[in-house]
């Protein structure tokens, strides 16, 4: 019988019996006929769980390739997924760790913070919503603040609980983070010279324009030519 049927496509089941042995009566099609709803079913789980799982790699390949570290975190901050960016130096320049699958600040003021936020934001998301919170966390010396903006992810049914849980998205911008111009989209796209893509991505990452200059080893005035460049050339 059709087992699965896609379009012009039939997936059928065959079953033989070999030359020296009698056909097949009634009642045996009749006790292999339940058979087949078992294997449709059975085929149809299958590929649908490899069809999600196909996905899911695909869609974290491409967060993996955001040069700033993302998680995927429930309303306790328990950590679901995570990008390939999220190594322990890097959460800590970010003012924050792992501590048993839980997402923490590494300055414990700022711990109450975070909490709230993601809580707002998944609160929102059980209801429909679609909030965005930032919160800007101490990290540990450094001399600027990492600021870490918590969005709006989903829902994902837990198995390991037995219920649906409200994800969040957590991503997270420090200066002190390395932003590879030769990778960047931003770059490519608009077809910057390495010069104006490390001045765009200092002044992106929240450097003055005196402090862009000063880490570049250039005048003021170099910096300010080739961010005047950057602006020409992306319309702004």
């Amino acid at each position: 019988g059709v087992a699965i049927r896609r379009g012009n496509i039939v997936h059928l089941v065959n079953i033989h019996r070999g030359q020296d042995r009698r056909g097949f009566s009634e009642r045996d099609k009749a006790g292999l006929k339940p058979l087949l709803a078992h294997i449709s079913l059975s085929l149809e789980n299958r590929w649908r769980l490899r069809q999600e799982s196909d996905l899911t790699a695909v869609m974290m390949g491409v967060v993996g390739r955001y040069s700033h570290p993302s998680l995927l975190v429930d309303a306790e901050g328990r950590v679901v997924q995570c990008s390939r960016t999220v190594i322990a130096p890097t959460l800590s320049s970010a003012g924050l760790r792992i501590e048993e699958d839980r997402l923490e600040t590494v300055i414990a003021v700022d711990r109450a913070a975070l909490r709230e936020a993601i809580r707002d934001v998944a609160t929102a998301a059980r209801d429909g919503g679609d909030t965005t919170r930032a919160v800007t966390l101490s990290a540990p010396g450094g001399q600027h603040p990492a600021v870490v903006s918590i969005h709006v992810a989903g829902k994902v049914f837990s198995a390991e609980r037995g219920e649906i849980d409200d994800l969040v998205l957590i991503t997270m911008r420090n200066p002190r983070i390395e932003h590879d111009i030769h990778t960047c989209s931003f770059v490519k796209q608009f077809r910057l010279s390495p010069a104006q893509a490390r001045v765009s991505v200092m002044i992106i990452t929240g450097h003055s324009l005196a402090d862009t200059a000063r880490r570049l080893h250039v005048s003021e005035n170099t910096a300010r030519s080739h961010l005047k460049q950057v602006f020409q050339k992306t319309n702004t």
